[in-house]
């Protein structure tokens, strides 16, 4: 049975889920790198922007059936088994946190043409995806009984 769980999320750690990973990159990469403009609080604006288009993108991909969103303020409707409801719902607004930041960090590579980067987060959005499919699955399908 399933019923419908509201995730309420954040701009404010959206952004700094996305700058955090903007920066480890950065770290990564030696200090140099195009993402470094994320980390400016002067292209919040920006990063805004594009973590609700990467929201959008990310509903419209969901592994589970969504009933209800919001743009303004990302906040979306999931239909989620009942054992979900009452469980790992913070879990569930991490993945989801995560897999919007990484998606937004994808959509900012590719427009810098940054190629390399921008598969690696794209990589990471599909993992907090799967993820979040596994959250979400009712346990009765991973659990088969040994007898007939």
């Amino acid at each position: 049975m399933t019923v419908p769980m509201t995730y309420a999320l954040s701009m404010e750690r959206l952004v700094e889920q996305a700058r955090a990973m903007a920066a480890l990159h950065i770290l990564a990469r030696g200090g140099d790198s195009p993402l470094r403009e994320l980390t400016c609080e002067g292209r919040r604006e920006l990063l805004e922007s594009t973590l609700r288009d990467a929201f959008v993108e990310c509903v419209m991909e969901s592994p589970v059936p969504t009933v209800d969103v919001d743009i303004r303020e990302p906040t979306l409707t999931l239909l989620t088994p009942e054992t979900t409801a009452r469980g790992p719902s913070l879990a569930v607004e991490r993945t989801l946190t995560q897999m919007i930041a990484a998606r937004a960090l994808e959509l900012w590579a590719s427009m810098a043409a940054l190629t390399s980067e921008a598969s690696r987060f794209a990589e990471m959005a599909t993992a907090a995806r799967h993820r979040l499919r596994t959250l979400l699955t009712p346990p009765s399908t991973f659990i088969r009984p040994a007898y007939p």
